[in-house]
């Protein structure tokens, strides 16, 4: 794929600003005045759409890098801008993987024992302690300086990890690596939460059990870090109560493993992969608001529901799941209200916590159904189509009966 620009920008006016701030040295050195570069590059960056292979990271990189490229040789240019974006585009494609490993941790206690899990080309095992060739690395170079960007004290009784990937950057190790530890928390999550539910006193926790520890850092195999940037959950204030899975280790193991079963045979696999992504990340958050706002985006995308629909389809396509419909889509409807005034006027709720159990276990029934995808569905398409049946016996008695003749009078 090469570099294209989309539709609805206009990138030649942005051109034309990075060109009146540019300034070339004497030296051959290009800088430019003032304050709005960062603000253009951001810009120029939503503007230009790249390999979907390339981390948004490196696609900053890129776009970075291709403004200086043609600033040092030439007048900017929109034409200009996209040569050079996809000149670097093209030379981060062929690069040849190399060996990276991340270091995280989870909020599970770091003595239970875990076996290796790969999830799409990565390997992920689990530590009660670091390899001194990578704690020294992280003690000496990154603990200090990401310590004022964390807040609240680092967990004390978390198990590590080790993810080991193979990518063409540090960022895009990053990005995979951690892509591949949420599907398994997800998994992992949607076992000891589906069903649930809770009141809470007091400060209130994700309702997630297994979540990631502040910080993240990338490694070559030897231990050394791969840069000493670093990674941090920005939602982070401090340790969760380090999860104890021991009692219920085997029955998790056979979940994930039926899931992951499932999974790989699934004809919308990666859909479903992605949903398990973001379950996981929605209910990792303790603002228990911001959670269900992002709780509702992921049932809005397992119902299919696009940006020319609304929210009475997802409504619609989720209480297709259940028995007791009509109550079902009460229940939706009054979520839908308070999704609605969420986003729109930024109210919050004291019920809120209540809010979110029953969303979850709407959310659950549908992941799972689709995980199973025991009707074999194709592909999400078929499954929108499904959603959309009518609920009414009688009715889809009569368009089963439209269907035979319909097959019938086309001699089938």
């Amino acid at each position: 794929m090469s570099a294209k620009w989309l539709k609805g920008y206009d990138p030649e006016h942005l051109a034309v600003r990075l060109e009146g701030s540019k300034s070339l040295g004497q030296d051959g050195r290009v800088s430019f005045e003032g304050f709005g570069f960062n603000e253009y590059i951001v810009v120029l960056n939503s503007m230009v759409s790249l390999s979907d292979t390339i981390p948004e990271f490196e696609k900053n990189n890129i776009v970075h890098k291709a403004t200086f490229s043609l600033a040092k040789k030439a007048k900017i240019s929109s034409d200009g801008l996209l040569k050079e974006i996809s000149k670097f585009e093209k030379e981060y494609l062929i690069q040849k993987p190399q060996k990276f490993v991340l270091i995280s941790t989870l909020s599970i206690n770091r003595f239970i024992k875990l076996k290796r899990i790969q999830v799409n080309g990565v390997t992920i095992t689990f530590h009660s302690s670091l390899p001194k060739k990578f704690n020294e690395e992280i003690e000496n170079k990154i603990r200090k300086a990401a310590s004022h960007m964390i807040t609240g004290e680092y967990p004390k009784d978390y198990i590590y990890l080790k993810a080991s990937v193979k990518a063409k950057s540090y960022s895009q190790a990053s990005t995979i690596a951690i892509e591949s530890i949420d599907i398994i928390r997800g998994i992992w999550n949607l076992f000891y939460n589906r069903g649930q539910f809770r009141i809470s006193s007091g400060r209130r926790d994700p309702v997630n059990n297994i979540s990631f520890g502040p910080l993240h850092t990338i490694h070559l195999p030897n231990g050394k870090l791969a840069t000493e940037s670093w990674l941090y959950e920005p939602g982070y204030i401090g340790p969760i109560k380090a999860f104890d899975l021991k009692n219920e280790k085997v029955n998790l193991s056979k979940f994930q493993d039926n899931v992951r079963s499932l999974l790989n045979k699934n004809k919308f696999k990666n859909q479903m992969e992605a949903a398990l992504k973001q379950y996981a990340q929605a209910l990792d958050i303790r603002d228990l608001e911001s959670s269900y706002v992002r709780l509702w985006g992921l049932l809005e995308y397992l119902t299919n529901t696009n940006e020319n629909e609304s929210h009475k389809d997802t409504v619609k396509r989720t209480s297709f799941f259940f028995q007791e419909r009509e109550y079902a889509r009460q229940v939706l409807n009054h979520l839908r209200d308070h999704r609605n005034k969420a986003v729109h006027t930024g109210g919050s709720n004291q019920n809120i916590e209540t809010l979110l159990y029953q969303l979850k276990n709407f959310v659950e029934v549908v992941l799972e159904f689709q995980i199973a995808n025991k009707l074999n569905l194709s592909n999400r398409e078929e499954l929108t189509q499904f959603m959309n049946l009518p609920e009414d016996v009688l009715e889809l008695n009569r368009k089963k009966e439209m269907i035979i003749h319909a097959l019938k009078f086309m001699g089938h």
